[in-house]
């Protein structure tokens, strides 16, 4: 008897799923072998430097804090310029509204038919217009 497409779908995704499950488990020993061989390289620089256990933990503390300051200081400058960007297109929207001629009103251009091409590969929509095809 044949199996159905609904069988065979099911085989397949077991199969895979096993592939999946050894591949994790080797890469968890990957990770595992990746960190005793960092502790490693840490341990031998610290014999080699003369830095006790302490000093290496406080040299880190001091490095997550200085990373800390410099992260929330660059977003309080994105969050500065965000907002003078905004302030600038509010500014731009108030001139457009009072009706001042140029105020960066653009001219309708006149509607042209779209070829839309989907890509069966998931890369999303992509459309051309009609005057880019001759």
């Amino acid at each position: 008897m044949e199996k159905s497409k609904l069988e065979k779908y099911r085989e397949e995704r077991a199969r895979h799923l096993e592939k999946i499950a050894d591949l994790q488990k080797r890469v968890r020993a990957l990770d595992q072998r990746i960190m005793e061989n960092e502790s490693m390289e840490i341990r031998a620089l610290m014999r080699s430097e003369n830095v006790t256990l302490e000093e290496l933990t406080a040299l880190v503390r001091r490095m997550q804090q200085q990373h800390r300051q410099h992260a929330s200081a660059a977003a309080e400058v994105g969050k500065a310029a965000h907002a003078a960007v905004s302030r600038e297109i509010g500014q731009q929207h108030a001139v457009r509204a009072e009706g001042e001629p140029g105020a960066g009103a653009r001219k309708p251009r006149p509607a042209r038919p779209q070829i839309v091409i989907l890509y069966a590969g998931g890369h999303g929509i992509r459309s051309f217009r009609e005057n880019r095809l001759k």
